[in-house]
C-alpha cells in the first residue's frame, strides 16, 4: 500500500499533461543539478554517521519547501518497497537511491520538481515536464537551485576554473543533466536506430532506454541526454541539446511519412497485430505491452486510427509497469502471471473506445 499523503501526490503529474495535437515524438523533457555541500565528503565515501548528518543538516530547508508548496520530504527509509518501486518508474527516483542510507526525496504536489538527497552527491534537483521543454525545466532547476544555495549556511563546492564539482569527474562543470524522452517509431522502423545512436555518441550525446542509464529501449522510446558538462555555459548545453532534438523530430516525422507512402502492407500487417492482441490477448509482458502501444500511437498519428489515443498512450506508459499495477491492486497481492494479465486486461479496457484501423 501507498500512504494517502504521497498517493495524493502521485495522482496528478504535470507532466502527463498533453499540449497541442500534434505527434507525440517528444514525450517528456527534464534537467537535473547536482551539488555538494563543503566540509561533507560526497555520500559514497561518507560513513554512516557522516550521511546522518548530512542528511540532518539538510531536511529542515528541503521539507519546509515543499511542505508550503503542497508537497513533502521523505526519508527513503520510511517509504515502503512498494512506494519506492513506484518512485523509481515515475523517474523520480534511482534504483541506487532507493536502497540508499540516510537517503531522501523531496516531491511537489504534481511532480514537476523533486530533490534527492544522499544520492550519488548530496543534492539532485530535478524538473520535469510534459513534451519539448527545457527551457522552462532549467528555470525551474536553477530557481530551486538558487533557494537552496542561499538557504544553506554551507556554500556549494565550486571551483573558478573547473565549476561545480561532484562525485563523478563526468559531471564537473555546470553538473547539468538534460535529456528528452523521445517516441521514435518511424526512425526504428525503418532501421536507422543504430545511425542515430552512433550520430548523437559522436556529437557527444548519449541515448539510452525507458529506464534511463545501462537500459535498452522499450516500446520505441529513447532519452537523449548531454554528455558534456565542463566547458559550457548551461544555456549552450541547453540550445545544441534542443538542435540536435529538433532536428531528430523532424527526421522522425519524415519517416513515418515514408513508411506509410513506400512500406504500407508491413506497417498494416504491424499495426493490426497490435489491433488484435488488444483485443485478445491475455497476457502481455511489458516490453510486448510498450510496443503495442507504439504502435497504436502510429497508427493515430498516421490517420489510421480514427480516435485520439494520445492521453491514454501517456498514462499507459506510467500504469503498465509492475509498481504501478500492484499499487492499483491495492491489498491483493500480484505474483507471477498476474501482472502480465492484468497488464493486457488494463490495456484491453483502456482502448476498448478503439474502432477499427481504416488504411
Amino acid at each position: 500500500m501507498i500512504n494517502p499523503f504521497l498517493e495524493k501526490t502521485l495522482s496528478s503529474p504535470r507532466f502527463l499533461q498533453l499540449g497541442e495535437n500534434e505527434p507525440l515524438v517528444a514525450l517528456t523533457s527534464r534537467l537535473r543539478l547536482a551539488r555538494n555541500l563543503e566540509e561533507f565528503p560526497f555520500p559514497g565515501w561518507a560513513k554512516r554517521e557522516q550521511r546522518e548528518k548530512i542528511f540532518l543538516y539538510m531536511k529542515p530547508v528541503i521539507e519546509t519547501f515543499f511542505q508550503k508548496n503542497g508537497g513533502n520530504f521523505y526519508a527513503i527509509e520510511e517509504l515502503n518497497s512498494l512506494e519506492r518501486k513506484v518512485l523509481i518508474e515515475r523517474h523520480l527516483m534511482s534504483r541506487q537511491h532507493s536502497s540508499c542510507l540516510y537517503g531522501g526525496v523531496g516531491l511537489s504536489i504534481n511532480q514537476d520538481l523533486s530533490v534527492l538527497v544522499n544520492e550519488e552527491d548530496h543534492l539532485r534537483i530535478q524538473a520535469i515536464g510534459s513534451g519539448f521543454c527545457l527551457q522552462d525545466m532549467y528555470r525551474l532547476a536553477d530557481e530551486q537551485d538558487s533557494f537552496f544555495a542561499q538557504s544553506f549556511s554551507l556554500p556549494f563546492v565550486f571551483d573558478e576554473k573547473v565549476g561545480f564539482i561532484t562525485s563523478c569527474p563526468s559531471n564537473f562543470g555546470t553538473a547539468m543533466r538534460a535529456s528528452v524522452m523521445l517516441h521514435l517509431p518511424g526512425l526504428v522502423l525503418s532501421n536507422q536506430g543504430g545511425k542515430i545512436i552512433n550520430a548523437a555518441m559522436a556529437l557527444g550525446y548519449t541515448i539510452r532506454g525507458f529506464y534511463g542509464e545501462e537500459t535498452k529501449p522499450l516500446g520505441n522510446l529513447f532519452q537523449v541526454s548531454n554528455q558534456i558538462t565542463l566547458g559550457k555555459s548551461e544555456q549552450s548545453i541547453i540550445q545544441d541539446l534542443e538542435k540536435f532534438v529538433a532536428e531528430l523530430i523532424v527526421q522522425e516525422k519524415n519517416a513515418r511519412l515514408k513508411i506509410f507512402q513506400e512500406n504500407t502492407i508491413s506497417l498494416k500487417d504491424q499495426i493490426l497485430r497490435a489491433y488484435g492482441l488488444i483485443q485478445y490477448a491475455q497476457l502481455m509482458n511489458l516490453g510486448e505491452a510498450l510496443r503495442v502501444l507504439s504502435l497504436i500511437l502510429l497508427g493515430y498519428e498516421l490517420g489510421i486510427f480514427q480516435e485520439d489515443v494520445r492521453s491514454v498512450y501517456q498514462n499507459l506508459l506510467q500504469e503498465l509497469q509492475s509498481g504501478h499495477l500492484q499499487w492499483r491492486a491495492g491489498t491483493k497481492k500480484l505474483e507471477g502471471e498476474a501482472y502480465d494479465s492484468l497488464r493486457a486486461e488494463k490495456i484491453r479496457k483502456k482502448l476498448d473506445f478503439l474502432n477499427s484501423p481504416k488504411f
